[in-house]
């Protein structure tokens, strides 16, 4: 069983399952959203960072300066949001969601293809990115989780 991030794009997004990632797309508007399964919170977070950021690159594309703001969830959980736009190429720029749940980490990332998606959107994919928080399933995570409405 794995612990997830949880985030919740709205109805009319296209979703998809897989093993390893969730994704939701906004029909053929360029705008591509993804999150992934928690890991253990990395010690070296802006290292977790850029390397989310600049993964799966295509050939002569490159990060451009990345601007970090670290702040927190609706729910008070630590988040750094972190946005570049791609470097020698169109128009591609991407907005990660880095948590820190306890000590499990997960991130979710969002990438828009079109200006004027990006630009009409970029507001509601903030604050969806902002009401992310964890969803451990049935893993014990905290003491508390052992006990039913907390008493034991």
């Amino acid at each position: 069983m794995r612990a997830w991030v949880n985030v919740k794009p709205p109805a009319h997004w296209t979703f998809a399952r897989e093993e390893a990632r969730r994704s939701a797309t906004l029909g053929d508007r360029g705008l591509v959203l993804e999150w992934f399964p928690l890991t253990a919170l990395p010690r070296r977070q802006l290292d977790w960072v850029k390397r989310v950021m600049g993964g799966g690159l295509p050939p002569r594309r490159t990060v451009g300066a990345l601007e970090i703001e670290r702040t927190e969830t609706t729910r008070g959980w630590p988040v750094v949001l972190a946005k570049t736009e791609l470097v020698g190429g169109p128009f591609c720029l991407r907005l990660g969601a880095f948590y820190a749940f306890f000590e499990h980490g997960g991130h979710a990332l969002v990438q828009a293809t079109d200006r004027a998606a990006w630009a009409e959107e970029n507001a509601a994919l903030r604050a969806m990115l902002l009401a992310g928080e964890p969803d451990f399933g049935e893993l014990v995570v905290a003491i508390d989780r052992l006990y039913e409405d907390g008493a034991p």
